[in-house]
């Protein structure tokens, strides 16, 4: 079941906001220095009403995709394992090479999708899973490529992406 949660351990979140003071961070977050000392450790969750003023606030991108993350699943977690290079660069590589794989499977794909999905046998099903599966890979890469390249170069990922909700808007795709 696909939830937003009201509170999280945001401990590890807390990371890509440690160049602030703990007074700093507790004016952005409009909560006292003692509430974001028992965040960052774990001591005490944050709420959803912190949360909603850290992204209006914070800086970070990556803080932002972190945070939206932990909230609901829907959006995928900042790629930052040890065998991730921490670079643009290598994420647009990385994105690349996963958007060729889903694209290499396209055709597949697409006479899959022309069936009526109460007509897909099992291996087609399968079949589909594991291609979107491919595609949540594509995606994963893209939110982290989008927005490490915007921590990267300064730029703000949120208003980009309502500027492009805007356009989508006048295409009339949404």
């Amino acid at each position: 079941m696909t939830v937003i949660k009201s509170s999280i351990n945001a401990s590890k979140i807390m990371k890509y906001t440690d160049e602030l003071p703990q007074k700093q961070l507790a004016d952005i977050l409009l909560t006292s220095r003692p509430n974001v000392s028992h965040i960052q450790t774990g001591r005490r969750k944050m709420q959803q009403d912190i949360a909603i003023t850290a992204l209006n606030n914070v800086q970070s991108n990556l803080f932002k995709l972190a945070l939206s993350h932990e909230f609901t699943e829907l959006v995928p977690d900042v790629f930052s394992g040890q065998y991730v290079n921490q670079n643009p660069l290598s994420f647009l590589v990385m994105y690349e090479q996963e958007a060729n794989e889903f694209s290499a499977n396209i055709d597949e794909v697409m006479k899959i999708l022309v069936k009526p999905a109460n007509q897909l046998t099992t291996n087609e099903r399968e079949s589909a899973r594991n291609n979107l599966k491919e595609l949540i890979d594509v995606l994963g890469w893209g939110y982290n490529l989008l927005f490490f390249a915007s921590d990267y170069l300064n730029i703000d990922a949120y208003k980009l992406i309502s500027e492009q909700d805007e356009c989508w808007k006048q295409k009339k795709w949404i």
